[in-house]
């Protein structure tokens, strides 16, 4: 009975209060725009290392695989009839006076045989002169790097040179007064450009720019010093032939 009465006086009185913690609640909408800036700043920290890599190895990894590729050949073997203004030498008795001479002017043909991108500030370089010996071998007679003109001088420097382009430039002419000259932009005195009557010589050119650089071509010339004005005629008297540099 003591017992029950006790139990009974505990419950009449006020229990101590406790500490209630309550339970942990998410905002779903708050979630969301949690988990969807930490996306964002992942795409930024991504999108801001792919910027840097690409301005560090964008340059060099486009330069590997996106090259123009420089060819340099022989315009034609014949070369192309014209005619020119020649002013009589200072020696002669009607000096002074302009006159048209016969000429046939042999060019090198540079192409670019890629599709993209195109050869910058492509410049047809002269590197050699060598000379027929006594043994009919070459022999070394001039070296170094002389810029050849382009063709009717229309381009006074480099020029660009795409798939499409077609870029011949001056190698040299011959003319009826048996004359035979170079034609680079400028021309040094130890070169020797001006040749008179039958000549044997060896000429090696390279077509050079910016981004991209041919593989040097090597021509032999042969000429008796005779001129005829037929392309058949002058063949057999001007032989020009591509050798392996």
């Amino acid at each position: 009975a003591r017992q029950v009465q006790t139990a009974r006086e505990r419950l009449g009185k006020s229990q101590p209060k406790r500490t209630r913690i309550p339970a942990p609640r998410l905002n779903p909408p708050h979630a969301a725009k949690t988990l969807q800036s930490r996306m964002i700043s992942s795409d930024r920290l991504l999108g801001t290392w792919f910027i840097a890599v690409s301005a560090i190895w964008g340059e060099k990894i486009r330069g590997s695989l996106f090259q123009p590729k420089l060819k340099i050949a022989l315009g034609s073997e014949i070369g192309q009839y014209s005619l020119q203004e020649l002013q009589t030498p200072a020696h002669d008795t009607s000096s002074g006076i302009i006159r048209q001479v016969s000429a046939r002017y042999f060019h090198v043909h540079v192409s670019n045989l890629s599709l993209f991108p195109a050869a910058q500030d492509v410049e047809v370089q002269l590197l050699s002169l060598e000379t027929r010996g006594p043994d009919g071998q070459r022999q070394p007679y001039w070296s170094g790097i002389l810029p050849l003109q382009w063709q009717y001088g229309l381009y006074q420097k480099g020029r660009n040179v795409g798939r499409s382009t077609e870029a011949l430039a001056d190698l040299f002419f011959v003319n009826e007064d048996g004359m035979l000259r170079l034609l680079p932009v400028l021309t040094p005195f130890n070169l020797g450009a001006t040749m008179q009557g039958e000549q044997h010589f060896w000429l090696t050119v390279v077509a050079r720019g910016q981004n991209g650089t041919s593989k040097p071509l090597r021509l032999r010339v042969d000429w008796n010093g005779k001129w005829e004005r037929g392309d058949a005629e002058m063949s057999r008297h001007l032989r020009i032939t591509s050798e392996d540099a």
